[in-house]
């Protein structure tokens, strides 16, 4: 191909020579245009300052759910509106590209799963949902498919360019380097002195943190083993989701030390020059001399390959079995694939061997016993693939009966608590796979919206490389795309020069000051300790890299930038296949960072004020489409901030405050206070039952201070009550806690009526949760007071409760659902010894002996 283009010299002459009288005028132009240039600075520098602010608060499923997120999906969505209108996004129907599809299926799957919050939550039903049907954590996850989605749209425009590329690897290296050195910092120093404090003193270690966890409950031994064995966090709330970015910035870190070692392999000393630049006259100007470009290559192999060690062993640190072998086989992947392409047929012959062979160790090192360390590495490895095959199999199961819309966003842990396996310990949030939870939360329209996507993606990745490697090996293009081409050459002249570096730097500082300015304000500050290593090595890392980059000794190119965040996203995508993140913030926007500059776009659209190709075609008329889209964008932001972000934020802040007036003894005030939050957000729940028990403990009060039997409690402890119990929809974990407070009425008053109402409320508890071994024993208990009061009872006896609650206690062979761990409420008269807080008591101790035969 390439000699045959080479007796052709001057078709390409003519095609630039066509482009000349634009290119001119462009130039001439440019400094009525550097506004948009600074427009995009400034949006780089908003999305590094973001990211930063990402990696300190990147939230959790359940923090998602409870809306923890909702400032941040705000924040990100108000950038998406920006970026829409800065990168002159232009909505046009082309089925022909892969990279329409793409933006259609990431729009359609999130609007999708959005649509799927409302119908699960029965909004155009006129029942009820009889399992899950959270309305406001099906919104606040809703939200960041939403902001995700627009998020990939716009990056992949504003990542078209290799030197915007090149500084983002930059931030995302340096970020990658601070998480790294907290984690270390954690697995040997941070964690090791909280274990001593731990063990001086448990519960004041307990109560600082303000964990519940009485000796000898389930609860502790959870805490103690994850203390022990769960491995650094970092920023994140689990080791196995902190492994999701440091895998992918692994693969990345990876990929560039590789593309940097190619460029002294090719001893291209003397022909390295600075990124392509173009003069006035059209001709390139070269960069740094290539003795000073070949010092700062060796620093940057020097500082990549510290970097990649760091990510390595702080990956290997987490524990995340997932994390390791992602980044294993994508490189093995890769490095294979790239000596196939390059070699002949012995060569094949024996990678073929080697391939054949590795998958026979594979097979053995998967059978091996636990005697080594690789042993146990398989074992830990099988126990946990067995896991998740259980979640998957529930998670299918949920889906069979939810075929349209699934369980919803935000409700697949109160769906699963329903399906949940016998043998399954844990009450998942998420199935531990992105394929299976897209299809959980939106049924399976949105699995083939999100398959067809990752197909159209791929499609569009291949599509572009093929149009880069065109360009980069010089070949004929049409006149239209060289003139792109041409536009991006002088576009890359006004801010390459280090201005784009400057700005990601500028965004990433503000970014660092604004996460310590708020860890002040709000008295929650980072782990000072650890920052005073991580925050300094991320800084040198980020400026070694900005540094050399806009002289080109990076070294990357267009198509290796693009195949390197392929790299990472595949790596990415493959852990998230056994580990959770696909709706964590602080996972799922660097996945999809790279993923847009992996499938950006290359740049489309005529040059402003050049009518050549659309005579009739204004400068504002090519603006209106970005703009009208940017405003329904900005039409989302407000309903989100108002119909979500408002309340809830208006919700916690109230039951901080209601807390420190209770704190403060101020009962009436803090009351006063929830009730208010109550008016404000009809779906808030927590505050609901925290009312409810303020009225039952005020109740309480009354009843040991007048000595006597009362009739029963106030209408208005009453109706707190009910609106608890009616808030608190298909939760089991709040119908627990509002059946514990009327059990604890029985403890201190010993009415039959609350202990009869105690008794519904777990038994509807338990019929969203049948596999909980502490609510069928609690109910076994309030079931034997009633049998012993001679009050008839629906359903099973006592002893057929006891005998279930065994069985549930020994499926799964885990010590933490035994019965000695499960504290429950004895259901007798206790009397003003169960006022200050309910008696509670180990349920085997409670239980004993009531269990009956075989039935």
């Amino acid at each position: 191909m390439s000699r045959k283009f080479d007796r052709k010299p001057s078709a390409s002459r003519q095609a630039v020579d066509a482009t000349a009288p634009q290119l001119k005028r462009l130039n001439n132009a440019s400094g009525r245009m550097r506004w948009r240039d600074v427009s995009v600075l400034v949006t780089l520098a908003t999305a590094a300052a973001l990211l930063v602010w990402t990696t300190y608060y990147p939230a959790d499923s359940t923090a998602v759910e409870q809306g923890g997120s909702l400032g941040l999906t705000c924040s990100w969505m108000i950038w998406v509106f920006a970026g829409a209108i800065v990168s002159r996004i232009r909505p046009v129907l082309d089925v022909r590209q892969s990279s329409w599809w793409l933006d259609v299926c990431a729009c359609g799957l999130a609007s999708w799963v959005f649509l799927s919050a409302w119908v699960t939550a029965g909004v155009f039903s006129a029942s009820s949902p009889d399992v899950g049907g959270d309305l406001r954590a099906a919104t606040n996850e809703g939200w960041w498919w939403i902001a995700a989605a627009g998020f990939l749209v716009v990056m992949r425009r504003l990542m078209a360019r290799p030197d915007r590329i090149v500084a983002v690897f930059g931030l995302m290296l340096g970020l990658a380097t601070l998480l790294a050195v907290h984690a270390l910092h954690q697995h040997y120093v941070s964690l090791p002195e909280t274990m001593r404090e731990y063990l001086r003193d448990p519960d004041g270690a307990l109560e600082m943190i303000g964990l519940y966890a009485p000796a000898g409950s389930a609860a502790r031994m959870i805490y103690e083993n994850r203390l022990r064995d769960g491995g650094p966090t970092a920023t994140f709330a689990l080791a196995n989701s902190l492994a999701g970015p440091l895998a992918m910035m692994a693969t990345l870190c990876g990929g560039c030390l590789v593309c940097l070692l190619g460029w002294f392999q090719s001893d291209r000393w003397s022909s390295t020059t600075s990124m392509p630049q173009v003069a006035e006259d059209g001709g390139q100007r070269a960069g740094d001399d290539a003795v000073g470009v070949k010092h700062k290559k060796m620093v940057l192999v020097a500082l990549l390959s510290g970097v990649l060690g760091l990510l390595i062993i702080a990956l290997m640190a987490t524990g995340s079995r997932s994390g390791v072998l992602s980044v294993v086989f994508i490189g093995t992947w890769y490095t294979m694939s790239a000596v196939w392409i390059r070699s002949r047929r012995p060569v094949r012959i024996v990678l073929t061997c080697m391939i054949g062979l590795g998958f026979a160790a594979v097979v053995a090192w998967w059978q091996s016993g636990a005697d080594t360390w690789l042993g146990q590495f398989a074992q830990g490895a099988r126990a946990t693939l067995h896991l998740r095959l259980l979640y998957w199999r529930t998670a299918l199961e949920m889906v069979v009966d939810r075929p349209w819309f699934g369980t919803g966003p935000g409700n697949f842990q109160l769906v699963y608590q329903k399906y949940r396996d016998v043998q399954g310990h844990e009450m998942i949030a998420e199935p531990h796979n992105f394929i299976i939870e897209t299809l959980a939360c939106g049924g399976w329209t949105a699995a083939v919206l999100l398959t067809a996507g990752l197909i159209a993606g791929y499609a569009a990745y291949r599509s572009s490389m093929r149009l880069v490697n065109e360009r980069e090996s010089g070949s004929v293009v049409p006149d239209r795309t060289r003139a792109e081409s041409a536009h991006h050459a002088i576009l890359l002249r006004r801010d390459c020069g280090g201005a784009i570096a400057v700005a990601m730097a500028i965004g990433a500082c503000v970014g660092l000051l604004a996460v310590w300015y708020y860890g002040i304000l709000s008295d929650s500050l980072p782990d000072f300790e650890a920052h005073q290593y991580a925050i300094p090595a991320a800084l040198i890392v980020m400026g070694i890299w900005w540094q050399a980059s806009p002289s080109g000794a990076t070294g990357l190119t267009m198509r290796q930038c693009r195949e390197i965040a392929a790299a990472a996203t595949a790596c990415g995508l493959v852990h998230l296949c056994f580990s959770g993140g696909w709706t964590i913030p602080g996972v799922s926007i660097v996945l999809l960072w790279l993923a847009g500059i992996a499938t950006s776009v290359p740049w489309q659209g005529f040059i402003a004020g050049d009518n050549s190709q659309s005579p009739r075609v204004k400068e504002w008329q090519f603006w209106l489409p970005s703009f009208a889209l940017g405003f329904v964008w900005l039409g989302l932001v407000v309903v989100l901030v108002h119909f979500s972000f408002s309340p809830v934020r208006a919700t916690h802040a109230a039951m901080a405050e209601a807390s420190r007036q209770l704190n403060t003894h101020r009962i009436t005030q803090a009351e006063s206070t929830l009730r208010t939050a109550l008016q404000n957000d009809p779906l808030a729940q927590d505050a609901a039952v925290w009312l409810a028990e303020i009225e039952n403990r005020k109740w309480l009060r009354r009843l040991a201070m007048s000595g006597t039997p009362l009739d029963g409690p106030s209408q208005v402890a009453e109706a707190a009550l009910a609106d608890a119990i009616l808030r608190a929809g298909n939760n089991p974990t709040l119908l627990r806690a509002i059946g514990e407070t009327m059990v604890q009425r029985y403890q201190v008053g010993g009415r039959t009526t609350d202990l009869i109402q105690a008794n519904e409320i777990f038994s509807r508890a338990i019929s969203r949760s049948p596999t909980q071994e502490a609510l069928v024993a609690q109910r076994a208990e309030i079931v034997r007071e009633l049998t012993a009061q001679g009050v008839p009872v629906d359903g099973d006896s006592a002893g057929q409760l006891v005998a279930r609650a065994e069985q549930l206690a020994a499926s799964g062979e885990m010590v933490t659902r035994k019965l000695e761990l499960q504290p429950i409420l004895p259901a007798r008269v206790i009397g003003q010894a169960a006022l200050a807080a309910p008696v509670r008591a180990p349920a085997a101790e409670v239980l004993r002996g009531q269990a009956d035969g075989p039935q």
